[in-house]
């Protein structure tokens, strides 16, 4: 799911966070140079989320799925304040 969502970022148009993506044997690992505030907080969210299934730690899973939620708000209200702007 994580990679799912990098591989889009990064396939974006001129791939805008610069999000990179490498293999590693059977470890993927990822860097952006740029990783706006809701970004963040998604991505955050979602390696907290699937740490805490792994490890079987629900407090960070519940952690996880707050980051994201925080994430997709942020977005969300980014998109209608620009919207906003467009029509002044």
């Amino acid at each position: 799911m994580l990679s799912a969502r990098l591989l889009a970022l990064q396939t974006m148009e001129k791939n805008p966070v610069q999000v990179d993506i490498k293999q590693f044997e059977n470890a993927t690992a990822f860097s952006s140079k740029i990783i706006s505030g809701p970004s963040f907080n998604t991505v955050k969210g979602e390696v907290k989320e699937v740490v805490g299934k792994v490890t079987d730690n629900k407090e960070l899973q519940a952690t996880g799925k707050w980051d994201k939620i925080k994430g997709t708000v942020k977005h969300t209200v980014g998109n209608v304040t620009e919207k906003v702007h467009e029509h002044k």
